[in-house]
């Protein structure tokens, strides 16, 4: 099974074993019927979403005693039940792709993908060299998961590749 983070508990929400979760996009996550955490499965009975915070009641869990251990818990949930429109991916499935340019030039395969804030940063392997690029607007022209291909903006690349 794919699983992807989606969050992590801040806290039971309320008495009925509620629990709010900080994460991206909140309202992706609204459909769930399924969550993980600590490596196990717990079926979703409602969800709602206030102000970007997930808010989710857990099939047979009632009480705030039944959801106090969850605090600080990251959330998971299987791939398959977050919709993706078509030109979005999952970021780790770039991972082990083979970057290039428009000409056909190849720079490696990613390894990594870390976020330190403001963009992502992809690492790349190439002739048993590391190399790293910020995944600037306008880089990134296709990206064919069927593949494992991703094409960049050479002109793009040249200003950010370290």
């Amino acid at each position: 099974m794919d699983r992807i983070k989606i969050g992590q508990v801040v806290k039971p929400q309320g008495i009925s074993g509620e629990i709010k979760i900080a994460c991206d996009q909140a309202t992706e996550y609204l459909h769930l019927t399924k969550v993980f955490m600590m490596g196990r499965q717990f079926l979703v009975e409602k969800s709602r979403v206030y102000q970007n915070f997930l808010f989710l009641k857990l099939y047979q869990y009632d009480k705030i005693e039944d959801v106090e251990g969850f605090r600080g818990q990251n959330v998971f949930a299987l791939k398959q039940e977050i919709p993706l429109q078509d030109d979005q991916y999952f970021i780790d499935d770039v991972v082990g792709c083979k970057v290039i340019d428009q000409y056909g030039q190849e720079y490696g395969m990613v390894s990594k993908i870390e976020n330190f804030g403001s963009k992502d940063v992809y690492t790349l392997h190439h002739n048993g060299q590391e190399r790293m690029f910020a995944c600037v607007d306008a880089l990134i022209e296709k990206v064919d998961l069927d593949h494992k291909v991703i094409v960049v903006n050479k002109e793009k690349l040249d200003e950010v590749l370290l």
